[in-house]
C-alpha cells in the first residue's frame, strides 16, 4: 500500500509544537502536588526556555520575513504566517506566566514568605531599604537622556532597563525621556531580622526614581513616571565569519558581533502608555509587532534567590517546599580503582541520575593516575564550571599521557565557556580540537588506551548526555561502558576523523554516525520491520527523543504505522509528527513526559515478536542532528542490558501521573485529569525511590 503524503497537512509546525511543550512546563508550575518552591522554579524555566527559543528560532523567522521569504514549511505555513501565529501564542504564554506568578506569590504569603512592594514595608524596613538605596544602589545607576539613536553595544541582551518620563521645570508641557540599566546587584533583597520577607530591587528603584532624576539632572527635570523594560537580541550564530584561521577564532568574532545584533523582542511594563512604547520601539528599532506588555513582577530569574535566603528560617520547613531528595544507586566497582578491570570483563549500563554519575567522573580520574594509561580521547559539548572531568584531563596531560579533547566551541550559549575550557586544557598540555566550521560535534564518547607489556587495551564510554556532572543530577541519560574492540576501534576511527587524520568514515563495525549513516540506519530498521509485519509477525517501534522533527524519518514511521507496525514516540519537547491521521499515521502514538527531571536520553528500539534491536544515541530525530552534526548511534547487544532499557521505556510509556498524549489535532492532553493525579506516582519519582531502595539493599 503506497501512502500519499500531503506535507502541508501531515506535519505540525515546529514552533507551535515547541510552544505547546513550554505550556506543559507551565502546567508543572500550576500543579498543586508539586512543592511550592519547585513550582516557582518551573515558572522560571518557562521564561528561560522562551527567551532562548525567541533569540534563536523566532529570530530566524524574523530574518526570513525581512528577506521576503515566502516558501512554506512542512506544515504549509509561510514564514509570515508562522510569525504572526507565534506572536499571538507568546502573548498568551506571557499572560499566563503573570497569572501563575500572582498565584504563587499569594501562596508564598500564606505560608509566611512575602515578596513586598515598598508601600507595604514597615517603617523600620523602609529605613533599611532607603539606606541600602543610598549606599549601594544609587552609586551604580548611570542615567542618560534617551537619544534618538542608542548604539547597539549599550543595550545588553536580556537585561532589565528603566525608562523615565520627565518634564522640564521650565516647560512642563515638553516630555523628555531618560533611561538606565538595572544595577548588577542581587535582585532580591532580604529584609532585616525577617529572612522570609523580601523586596525586589526594581521595587526599590521605582520607589526612589524621583530622587535619582533629581540628583542626576540637578533639579532641571521633574520625573513623572517610571517603567521597566527588557530586550532580547538575535543571538543566532548563522554563518561563521570568513577569513578566520580556525573555528575557535571564527566563533570569537561571531560572539563579538552579538553585541551589535538587532533587537527582536521588547517587553514593557503594562502600565506604560502608548507614547512610551512608541518612543522605545523607535529608538531601539524594534518592530512594534514584537513588543509585549507584561503586568507585575517579571523576569523571573530572581526566583532562584528565594530558597538560599530561607535556610535560616526553620519554622518554614524548607524541606516541605522542595522535592524530596533521593540517594542514587552506586555501582561500587565502577567507582573504585578497579574500574578498567571491571569494564574489561563485561559491559555496564548506567541510567542517570538514578545511577550515580560518580562512575563517569571516576573513569577519567583513574585514567589520569593509572601509570598504564597512555592515551585519553574525549568529545565535550557542554560541561560544568570547575568540572572534575576537565581537571582529570589536565592532570592526565600533566602526568605525561597523550590527551586529545574535542571541545565544541559552537555549543549554543556555551561558546564562551567552551573557549575558556579549550584555552585551559591547551595550556595544560592537552591536544585540543575545536571541530569544523559547518559541523557541530554533538556525539558523546571517550576512549582510554592502556598499554601493558607492549599490548594495548582500550576502554570506551558512550553516552546520550553531556560530560556535565552538574546537569547529570537533573537530566535523565544513559552511560555505556565497554571494552569490546569493535566499539573501541570505531571510536578511535571517529577521533581520527575529528583530528583531521582521516576522512569521514563510510562504514564502521558497530557505531553509526551522522551526517552520513544515522538517518539511513533508522530508516533501514523501519523498513525491515515493515517486511516482518507483512509476514504476520508482531512488530513495534519505540523511539524516545527530546525533539522529533525529521520529516524523512517521520514519513518512514507514518508508512510503518499503516502497514502493521505499532509506533511509539516518547518525545519530551517538540514534534512535528501527528498521530492517528486517517490513511497516514493510524497506528502511530505520541506521549510526552515532563517532570522534576529533564528527559534527555535518546533511545531507538525495533522489536519483532520477542526479538529486538536496541540503540542509544546522542541524536534527536531532527534534520540538524542527522545532517549538520557529528552524532553517534550505538547498539546495546547484551541481553540483560537491552531488556533493562526496554523495561524502562515500557514503564515510562505506561506513566499516567506526569505524561501527556498528543492528538491528531496537534493538541496535548494529560493522560489523567488534574483531580485524579494524586492517585498515581510519577514515573520519575518511582525510579528515584527504586534506586534508593536498591542502594540500601546493597548495603
Amino acid at each position: 500500500m503506497e501512502t500519499n503524503f500531503k506535507e502541508q497537512h501531515d506535519f505540525m509546525n515546529r514552533e507551535i509544537s515547541w510552544l505547546a511543550f513550554n505550556q506543559r512546563i507551565m502546567d508543572l508550575a500550576e500543579n498543586p502536588l508539586i512543592p511550592l518552591l519547585e513550582r516557582a522554579n518551573f515558572l522560571k524555566i518557562t521564561q528561560s526556555n522562551l527567551d532562548e527559543w525567541y533569540m534563536i528560532r523566532v529570530a530566524t523567522l524574523i530574518r526570513e520575513v525581512n528577506s521576503g521569504a515566502t516558501d512554506p514549511d512542512k506544515s504549509g505555513m509561510a514564514p509570515n504566517t508562522q510569525l504572526n501565529q507565534v506572536r499571538k501564542l507568546v502573548k498568551k504564554q506571557l499572560k499566563r506566566q503573570s497569572k501563575i506568578w500572582l498565584k504563587l506569590k499569594k501562596q508564598f504569603k500564606e505560608i509566611g514568605i512575602e515578596i513586598l512592594n515598598y508601600s507595604h514595608l514597615t517603617n523600620e524596613e523602609k529605613k533599611f531599604v532607603d539606606n541600602y538605596f543610598i549606599s549601594t544602589i544609587s552609586p551604580l545607576i548611570e542615567v542618560e537622556l534617551l537619544p534618538k539613536d542608542i548604539p547597539w553595544p549599550e543595550m545588553e541582551n536580556g537585561k532589565m532597563y528603566f525608562i523615565v518620563d520627565m518634564v522640564s521645570r521650565q516647560d512642563q508641557q515638553k516630555h523628555i525621556f531618560s533611561h538606565f540599566k538595572m544595577p548588577s546587584l542581587k535582585r532580591l533583597l532580604t529584609l532585616p531580622q525577617t529572612p522570609n520577607r523580601f523586596i525586589l530591587l526594581d521595587q526599590i528603584i521605582k520607589a526612589h526614581y524621583q530622587e535619582i532624576i533629581q540628583t542626576k539632572f540637578k533639579n532641571r527635570f521633574i520625573a513623572q513616571n517610571i517603567y521597566h523594560y527588557r530586550i532580547l537580541k538575535d543571538m543566532d550564530i548563522q554563518n561563521l565569519p570568513k577569513g578566520s584561521k580556525n573555528t575557535e577564532q571564527a566563533v570569537e568574532v561571531a560572539l563579538e558581533r552579538r553585541t551589535s545584533a538587532p533587537m527582536i523582542f521588547l517587553a514593557l511594563d503594562k502600565n506604560a502608555p502608548r507614547k512610551t512604547l512608541k518612543i522605545l520601539t523607535s529608538v531601539l528599532s524594534v518592530n512594534p509587532l514584537n513588543t509585549f506588555h507584561i503586568l507585575g513582577d517579571w523576569d523571573y530569574d530572581f526566583i532562584k534567590l528565594i530558597k538560599p535566603s530561607l535556610v535560616e528560617t526553620p519554622h518554614l520547613k524548607i524541606a516541605n517546599l522542595c522535592f524530596t531528595p533521593h540517594k542514587a544507586y552506586h555501582e561500587n566497582i565502577l567507582e573504585s580503582n578497579q574500574i578498567f578491570t571491571a569494564i574489561g570483563q563485561k559491559d555496564y549500563l548506567l541510567h542517570h541520575p538514578y545511577d550515580s554519575y560518580d562512575a563517569v567522573v571516576n573513569f577519567f580520574q583513574q585514567a589520569a593516575i593509572d601509570p598504564n594509561v597512555k592515551e585519553i580521547y574525549i568529545t565535550i559539548y557542554r560541561t560544568s564550571k570547575n568540572s572534575p572531568i576537565v581537571k582529570a584531563l589536565a592532570d592526565a596531560a600533566k602526568n605525561g599521557k597523550h590527551v586529545g579533547a574535542l571541545i565544541e566551541v559552537k555549543a549554543r550559549f556555551d561558546e564562551e565557556h567552551n573557549i575558556q575550557v579549550a584555552d585551559y586544557l591547551r595550556g595544560m598540555g592537552v591536544k585540543v580540537y575545536t571541530s569544523f566550521p559547518n559541523l557541530k560535534i554533538h556525539g558523546k564518547m571517550a576512549l582510554v588506551v592502556k598499554e601493558i607489556q607492549g599490548k594495548k587495551e582500550k576502554f570506551a564510554h558512550l553516552a546520550t548526555g553531556n560530560y556535565n556532572d552538574i546537569s547529570a543530577k537533573g537530566y535523565t541519560d544513559f552511560s555505556f561502558f565497554t571494552a569490546n574492540t569493535k566499539y573501541t576501534d570505531d571510536i578511535k576511527r571517529i577521533f581520527q576523523f575529528i583530528s583531521g587524520k582521516k576522512g569521514l568514515p563510510e562504514k564502521l563495525n558497530k557505531l553509526y554516525i551522522a551526517p552520513n549513516m544515522l538517518r539511513n540506519k533508522l530508516q533501514k530498521e523501519t523498513k525491515r520491520l515493515i517486511k516482518k509485519a507483512a509476514k504476520g509477525e508482531k512488530v513495534e517501534i519505540w523511539m524516545k527523543c527530546n525533539s522529533f522533527s525529521d520529516s524523512k524519518l517521520i514519513k518512514s514511521l507514518y508508512k510503518a504505522s499503516m502497514q502493521g507496525v505499532k509506533v511509539h514516540l516518547l518525545v519530551r519537547g517538540l514534534t512535528t509528527a501527528i498521530p492517528h491521521l486517517s490513511q497516514i499515521s493510524t497506528d502511530l502514538h505520541i506521549h510526552s513526559v515532563v517532570g522534576r527531571l529533564l528527559e534527555h536520553s535518546r533511545v531507538y528500539i525495533f522489536k519483532n515478536n520477542e526479538k529486538f534491536k536496541c540503540y542509544l544515541s546522542s541524536a534527536d530525530a531532527m534534520p540538524r542532528n542527522f545532517d549538520r552534526r557529528i552524532e553517534i548511534l550505538f547498539p546495546i547487544e547484551d541481553k540483560d542490558l537491552k531488556q533493562r532499557i526496554y523495561k524502562i521505556f515500557e514503564k515510562m510509556w505506561a506513566d499516567r501521573a506526569q505524561s501527556y498524549t498528543k492528538h491528531a489535532n496537534g493538541k496535548y492532553t494529560r493522560r489523567v485529569a488534574n483531580k485524579n493525579l494524586s492517585k498515581y506516582t510519577p514515573i520519575q519519582e518511582q525510579f528515584l525511590i527504586d534506586a534508593e531502595k536498591h542502594e540500601k539493599e546493597k548495603n
